[in-house]
């Protein structure tokens, strides 16, 4: 098994901050939904108990595709 590293995230404007405990290397995948393929975005999928969130829920803006599935949590600034 691969250990584990704590990688740190966030936005440009710093209001939005995370943690995640992931192997040291990962392959991000082009994400397709409008809003992504606009700005560019990278989807990489880890477990919920291996991410913590630094900011607020509440403080995110959230967006939802096609069937509501998946919540793509951002900064709105």
């Amino acid at each position: 098994m691969t250990a584990l590293v704590t990688h740190r995230g966030g936005c440009h404007c710093r209001d939005v901050a995370f943690e995640v405990d992931a192997p040291s290397r990962i392959t991000a995948q082009d994400c397709n939904c409008s809003l992504c393929r606009r700005r560019g975005g990278l989807l990489w999928f880890a477990p919920r108990e291996a991410l913590v969130l630094k900011t607020p829920e509440g403080d995110l803006s959230t967006y939802t595709f096609n069937q509501h599935h998946i919540r793509h949590h951002f900064c709105n600034v």
